[in-house]
Protein backbone atom coordinates (compact mmCIF):
# COMPACT_ATOMS: atom_id res chain seq x y z
CA UNK A 1 0.00 0.00 0.00
CA UNK A 2 1.38 3.65 -0.64
CA UNK A 3 1.67 5.83 1.62
CA UNK A 4 1.63 9.33 1.13
CA UNK A 5 3.11 12.27 2.82
CA UNK A 6 1.60 15.49 3.50
CA UNK A 7 3.33 19.29 5.01
CA UNK A 8 1.58 21.67 6.60
CA UNK A 9 3.27 25.06 6.41
CA UNK A 10 1.96 28.01 8.39
CA UNK A 11 4.04 31.40 7.45
CA UNK A 12 6.57 30.23 5.90
CA UNK A 13 7.29 27.69 8.79
CA UNK A 14 7.11 23.75 8.33
CA UNK A 15 4.99 22.51 11.26
CA UNK A 16 4.54 18.97 10.41
CA UNK A 17 5.67 16.57 7.99
CA UNK A 18 4.31 12.86 7.60
CA UNK A 19 1.27 10.64 7.00
CA UNK A 20 -2.41 12.26 6.89
CA UNK A 21 -3.11 11.24 10.39
CA UNK A 22 0.13 12.33 11.85
CA UNK A 23 -0.29 15.59 10.12
CA UNK A 24 -3.65 16.30 11.11
CA UNK A 25 -3.14 15.24 15.04
CA UNK A 26 0.30 17.98 14.95
CA UNK A 27 -2.21 20.77 13.28
CA UNK A 28 -5.02 19.99 15.62
CA UNK A 29 -2.57 20.28 18.51
CA UNK A 30 -0.97 23.23 17.46
CA UNK A 31 -4.33 25.03 16.79
CA UNK A 32 -5.70 24.20 20.27
CA UNK A 33 -2.05 25.51 21.75
CA UNK A 34 -3.03 28.85 20.33
CA UNK A 35 -0.97 28.58 16.84
CA UNK A 36 -2.46 30.76 14.24
CA UNK A 37 -4.51 30.38 10.95
CA UNK A 38 -4.28 29.53 7.93
CA UNK A 39 -2.01 26.63 8.05
CA UNK A 40 -1.51 25.40 4.67
CA UNK A 41 -1.33 21.31 4.05
CA UNK A 42 0.34 20.27 0.74
CA UNK A 43 0.71 16.64 -0.93
CA UNK A 44 3.84 15.55 -1.75
CA UNK A 45 2.35 13.52 -4.71
CA UNK A 46 0.54 16.29 -6.37
CA UNK A 47 1.66 19.35 -4.55
CA UNK A 48 -2.21 19.69 -4.03
CA UNK A 49 -3.38 21.83 -1.37
CA UNK A 50 -6.22 20.27 1.03
CA UNK A 51 -8.62 21.89 3.46
CA UNK A 52 -9.76 20.17 6.42
CA UNK A 53 -12.49 21.38 9.03
CA UNK A 54 -10.90 21.46 12.68
CA UNK A 55 -13.61 21.86 14.74
CA UNK A 56 -14.25 19.17 17.90
CA UNK A 57 -12.17 17.07 19.06
CA UNK A 58 -9.13 15.25 17.20
CA UNK A 59 -11.50 11.60 16.99
CA UNK A 60 -13.96 14.00 15.29
CA UNK A 61 -11.17 15.29 12.94
CA UNK A 62 -9.46 12.63 11.87
CA UNK A 63 -13.20 10.73 10.85
CA UNK A 64 -14.20 13.25 8.82
CA UNK A 65 -10.94 13.05 6.84
CA UNK A 66 -9.72 10.00 6.69
CA UNK A 67 -11.83 7.41 4.19
CA UNK A 68 -11.70 3.64 5.32
CA UNK A 69 -9.73 1.56 3.14
CA UNK A 70 -12.68 -0.97 2.51
CA UNK A 71 -12.22 -1.82 -1.20
CA UNK A 72 -15.85 -2.83 -0.78
CA UNK A 73 -17.26 0.57 -0.04
CA UNK A 74 -19.01 2.77 -2.67
CA UNK A 75 -16.53 2.91 -5.08
CA UNK A 76 -17.45 5.72 -7.59
CA UNK A 77 -17.17 4.84 -11.64
CA UNK A 78 -14.99 6.56 -13.81
CA UNK A 79 -15.06 10.56 -14.00
CA UNK A 80 -17.19 10.43 -10.54
CA UNK A 81 -14.65 11.04 -8.20
CA UNK A 82 -15.65 11.19 -3.97
CA UNK A 83 -15.61 15.03 -3.82
CA UNK A 84 -12.58 16.03 -1.76
CA UNK A 85 -10.42 12.21 -2.33
CA UNK A 86 -7.98 12.89 -5.26
CA UNK A 87 -9.33 10.31 -8.16
CA UNK A 88 -7.23 7.26 -9.38
CA UNK A 89 -9.51 6.48 -11.90
CA UNK A 90 -9.18 7.74 -15.44
CA UNK A 91 -11.08 10.71 -16.08
CA UNK A 92 -12.62 9.90 -18.98
CA UNK A 93 -16.85 10.42 -18.58
CA UNK A 94 -18.98 7.31 -18.78
CA UNK A 95 -20.32 8.26 -22.19
CA UNK A 96 -16.62 7.73 -23.69
CA UNK A 97 -16.58 4.18 -21.44
CA UNK A 98 -19.79 3.24 -23.77
CA UNK A 99 -17.93 4.23 -27.23
CA UNK A 100 -15.10 2.65 -26.58
CA UNK A 101 -17.10 -0.57 -26.03
CA UNK A 102 -18.90 -0.33 -29.12
CA UNK A 103 -15.88 -0.45 -30.87
CA UNK A 104 -14.45 -3.49 -32.54
CA UNK A 105 -11.67 -5.29 -30.96
CA UNK A 106 -12.90 -4.25 -27.66
CA UNK A 107 -10.82 -1.13 -27.44
CA UNK A 108 -12.25 0.01 -24.08
CA UNK A 109 -10.61 -3.43 -22.82
CA UNK A 110 -7.06 -2.68 -23.92
CA UNK A 111 -7.31 0.88 -23.02
CA UNK A 112 -7.98 -0.02 -19.38
CA UNK A 113 -5.50 -2.62 -19.40
CA UNK A 114 -3.09 -0.03 -20.54
CA UNK A 115 -3.96 2.70 -17.95
CA UNK A 116 -4.40 0.32 -15.12
CA UNK A 117 -0.40 -1.04 -15.85
CA UNK A 118 0.97 2.78 -16.09
CA UNK A 119 -0.58 3.17 -13.27
CA UNK A 120 0.99 -0.47 -10.88
CA UNK A 121 4.60 0.85 -12.86
CA UNK A 122 4.81 4.42 -13.97
CA UNK A 123 8.13 5.25 -15.66
CA UNK A 124 10.83 7.63 -14.47
CA UNK A 125 9.77 10.27 -16.95
CA UNK A 126 6.21 10.43 -15.07
CA UNK A 127 7.89 10.40 -11.47
CA UNK A 128 10.07 13.34 -12.42
CA UNK A 129 6.91 14.87 -13.78
CA UNK A 130 5.03 14.72 -11.34
CA UNK A 131 7.19 15.59 -8.55
CA UNK A 132 8.63 18.77 -11.08
CA UNK A 133 4.53 19.65 -10.85
CA UNK A 134 4.04 18.89 -7.19
CA UNK A 135 7.20 21.23 -6.10
CA UNK A 136 6.04 23.85 -8.36
CA UNK A 137 2.73 23.94 -7.35
CA UNK A 138 3.51 23.88 -3.08
CA UNK A 139 6.21 26.39 -4.14
CA UNK A 140 4.37 28.81 -5.84
CA UNK A 141 1.79 28.55 -3.19
CA UNK A 142 3.98 29.58 -0.51
CA UNK A 143 7.14 31.14 -1.83
CA UNK A 144 6.33 33.81 -3.99
CA UNK A 145 8.09 36.54 -2.58
CA UNK A 146 11.32 34.45 -1.78
CA UNK A 147 14.62 35.36 -3.41
CA UNK A 148 15.33 33.18 -6.01
CA UNK A 149 11.91 32.03 -6.43
CA UNK A 150 11.66 32.52 -10.34
CA UNK A 151 14.86 30.92 -10.69
CA UNK A 152 13.66 27.57 -8.62
CA UNK A 153 10.91 27.38 -10.91
CA UNK A 154 12.79 27.47 -14.25
CA UNK A 155 15.39 25.15 -12.36
CA UNK A 156 12.41 22.58 -11.77
CA UNK A 157 11.26 22.32 -15.85
CA UNK A 158 14.94 22.63 -16.34
CA UNK A 159 15.73 19.27 -14.32
CA UNK A 160 18.79 20.97 -12.86
CA UNK A 161 18.90 19.30 -9.62
CA UNK A 162 22.36 20.39 -9.03
CA UNK A 163 21.97 23.94 -8.73
CA UNK A 164 18.35 23.85 -6.43
CA UNK A 165 20.55 24.19 -3.06
CA UNK A 166 22.37 27.08 -4.54
CA UNK A 167 19.24 28.52 -4.78
CA UNK A 168 17.36 27.66 -1.99
CA UNK A 169 19.96 28.72 0.44
CA UNK A 170 18.24 31.68 1.63
CA UNK A 171 14.94 30.14 2.65
CA UNK A 172 13.36 29.01 5.40
CA UNK A 173 14.83 25.73 6.58
CA UNK A 174 10.69 24.35 6.75
CA UNK A 175 10.33 24.99 2.78
CA UNK A 176 13.84 23.76 1.86
CA UNK A 177 13.01 20.66 4.06
CA UNK A 178 9.76 19.39 1.71
CA UNK A 179 12.19 20.34 -1.48
CA UNK A 180 14.73 17.95 -0.49
CA UNK A 181 12.29 15.58 0.61
CA UNK A 182 10.14 15.43 -2.72
CA UNK A 183 13.32 15.50 -4.67
CA UNK A 184 14.72 12.66 -2.66
CA UNK A 185 11.60 10.12 -2.38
Amino acid sequence: METKKYSAIQDQNLIVMGELPVVLKEIKLFLDQGGCEPVLIFDHTEGRQWDFNFQGTLEEVLSRAIVPEDENCNKPGPGRPRLGIVSREVTLLPRHWDWLEQQPGKASGTLRRLVEDAMKHPSDDFIIRQKQEALGRIISSVGGNLIGFEDFLRILHRKEWNKVEEVIKEWPLGIKKIITTILNE
